[in-house]
């Protein structure tokens, strides 16, 4: 199943792009695209949901990655995505005033 996504950031953002327990199955590969007229950083992480009174985990993916006005990441080692998705959520973080198109198969 595919997830598709189209973020716009107004003040710097982090946005959930599966949220942990989801059974979306076996991730091949994520497709970062930066429709934006200028670079920006972008970051993608997991992070797991802690009982309460504990910190969440954070692993990254990628962090601060530069990607080009008009450029795509695409990621599709199966060691980076192979998380397991009943204990971590997977997010993204990008530049204020930005905007993303994601794709994850």
């Amino acid at each position: 199943m595919a997830v598709y996504k189209n973020i716009v950031s107004s003040g710097g953002v982090t946005q959930e792009l599966i949220k942990f327990g989801s059974p979306i199955g076996e991730i091949r590969s994520i497709s970062i695209a930066n429709i934006d007229s200028t670079a920006t950083a972008t970051s993608l992480f997991l992070q797991n949901n802690p009982p309460t009174g504990q910190e969440a985990e954070t692993i990254y993916i990628i962090k601060n990655v530069q990607i080009p006005a008009g450029a795509t990441l695409i990621i599709d080692d199966p060691g980076l995505l192979g998380f397991n998705q009943n204990i971590f959520g997977l997010y993204v973080t990008l530049d204020p005033a930005k905007s993303l198109d994601i794709i994850i198969n």
